[in-house]
């Protein structure tokens, strides 16, 4: 790779410290044996080898040919640079205790349950695929710090997000699919901002995952029949593993079927990035160490009367640590969806902080972690009465506590 004089310059277009971009820049050589990294115009290239990568400081160090080191703004690389930086960073490590990883778990209190896909412009839960490409994902925007800072005021220790629903539209940059939100309007990778802004605001991160897609073989599109592809489960797990840092959690979705891949084959494929990371599953054969209670309540584990859709799992499965339940921060109402953002007529509906505190404090006496789940409306924001609503509980768990 040659540079001329304005290398010291495009290293400054990377986002390099300037006190030292100008002079490591031209001392730059390819006679060490290093990885070539772009800049994110793809117009710029130099030199390299990876050292460290922050996500909280959004910034990758770089060892140069001449042994110096150089930090660079992730946003000024390549997003494929920027991909490949991720995946070497898989945050794989020996498993804990179960009993130590449980209490980690139980000491994330409760949380947000943010779901954000094709459903909120459909205007209905499920949102059939096939004739719809990446387009029909219309937001204009997408404010994950809100999400966060809400989270923070209202006490709450985690973000579970949606990474994929039935519909087989991904929240993230994959490559296993071009129905993606890096090819919608939006243009971002939509977990890589909320995995930044997690780190910022001190919010651990969980994820939801369809195991299902009606994009499958074997399909029925907008049914219960989400057909089989497990290697591209397995794909599509591992980028989430290996690219977006801890996951605390995974919330999978039986709703379409397995995907091909056995629950208990799944876990062990997770287990195998991500040793301590929970998964749970809302139905079907139980599996993991995380007990799912879709639309349910707080009560001590094997109590299956605190769940909707997984009695008999509740009752009989042994090997769950730790009990999660959910529900939609919307009250019942007519039209729309429930899970995803409905209507704008709804937009003054929401369940009374009384409610969310109450079931905050069963979720505490029993051991569980509560997700209230809530959908950003069609510019990524929450709704203002969700923030307001929020808010109050914080200010209950703080004067409680």
């Amino acid at each position: 790779m040659k540079f001329a004089s304005s290398a010291g310059r495009r290293l400054c277009d990377y986002g390099v410290i300037p006190a030292v971009a100008l002079t490591l820049a031209l001392l730059l050589a390819p006679s060490l044996a290093a990885r070539t990294w772009t800049s994110a115009d793809g117009k710029r290239n130099f030199e390299g080898e990876f050292q460290s990568y922050d996500p909280g400081k959004g910034e990758v160090t770089v060892e140069l040919p001449d042994g110096q080191s150089i930090r660079i703004r992730e946003d000024r690389l390549h997003q494929d640079d920027l991909t490949w930086v991720k995946a070497r960073q898989s945050p794989a490590a020996e498993r804990l205790p179960d009993e130590v990883r449980a209490r980690q778990i139980q000491d994330m209190k409760w949380g947000m349950f943010v779901c954000w896909s094709f459903s909120t412009f459909y205007g209905k839960e499920w949102t059939p695929t096939l004739d719809k490409d990446a387009s029909f994902f219309k937001a204009t925007g997408c404010d994950t710090d809100q999400w966060c800072r809400t989270a923070k005021d209202a006490g709450m220790g985690y973000i579970l997000f949606l990474a994929k629903h039935h519909d087989g539209f991904c929240l993230w940059d994959t490559a296993t699919t071009e129905k993606k939100v890096t090819n919608s309007p939006l243009g971002i990778d939509v977990l890589a901002e909320l995995r930044k802004s997690c780190d910022k605001h001190g919010i651990k991160l969980a994820l939801y995952f369809s195991e299902g897609d009606w994009n499958w073989p074997g399909a029925a599109d907008g049914g219960r029949n989400g057909g089989r592809n497990p290697e591209m489960k397995k794909a599509q797990l591992e980028e989430l593993l290996t690219r977006y840092g801890p996951i605390e959690f995974w919330w999978m979705d039986h709703a379409a079927g397995t995907g091909g891949l056995s629950h208990d084959e799944t876990v062990e494929w997770v287990h195998k990035f991500q040793p301590n990371s929970f998964v749970g599953f809302n139905h079907g054969e139980p599996a993991g160490r995380l007990c799912l209670r879709e639309k349910g309540r707080p009560g001590e584990i094997g109590d299956k009367s605190a769940t909707r859709y997984n009695q008999e799992a509740e009752g009989s499965f042994k090997g769950y640590l730790v009990a999660e339940f959910t529900y939609p921060i919307l009250p019942k109402h007519r039209g729309g969806a429930e899970w995803f953002y409905s209507l704008p007529k709804h937009d003054g509906l929401c369940h009374p902080a009384s409610k969310l505190f109450a079931d905050y404090q069963g979720a505490r006496k029993f051991g569980n972690i509560f997700s209230i789940n809530i959908g950003p409306n069609y510019e990524g924001k929450l709704r203002d009465i969700d923030v307001k609503t929020l808010a109050e509980v914080g200010r209950m768990i703080r004067e409680a506590e």
